[in-house]
């Protein structure tokens, strides 16, 4: 390579790690927002001869968040999974796409403006799966 060419890639490579750098700076992913405590399970201020939290007697212990009480019910596999032989078909002027409703396979693909035998409409459409 040329002298010149190599300059040039080194500027390319340069200007694109200066695009990639600034794209990141701006658009990058937000940060989270910070969690909000709970005021409403912290334990109430002790004077100095209060007796510790958790005793007779003393603040009662801090209660566990609400998202751990709360828990949603598990689900299980077969309510996720659906109907394995579901279809949707998919009509245009020019295909008709005969679609699994699990995992989009592909079960019938039909060119309907093209033929098997071009010069013969009784041969029917052209099915590609």
């Amino acid at each position: 390579m040329k002298r010149d060419d190599l300059l040039r890639m080194r500027g390319a490579i340069a200007a694109s790690m200066v695009v990639v750098f600034l794209w990141a700076h701006y658009f990058g992913t937000p940060a989270p927002p910070p969690a909000k405590p709970d005021v409403s399970s912290a334990p109430a201020p002790a004077g100095p001869d209060a007796p510790p939290a958790g005793q007779p007697g003393g603040p009662a212990a801090p209660a566990a968040p609400a998202a751990i009480q709360a828990a949603p019910p598990p689900v299980s596999a077969e309510a996720v999974v659906g109907d394995a032989n579901a279809r949707r078909t998919i009509k245009t002027r020019q295909h008709e796409v005969d679609l699994s409703a699990r995992g989009g396979r592909i079960w019938s693909w039909k060119l309907l403006e093209f033929r098997r035998v071009p010069a013969s409409p009784e041969s029917g459409v052209v099915e590609l799966v």
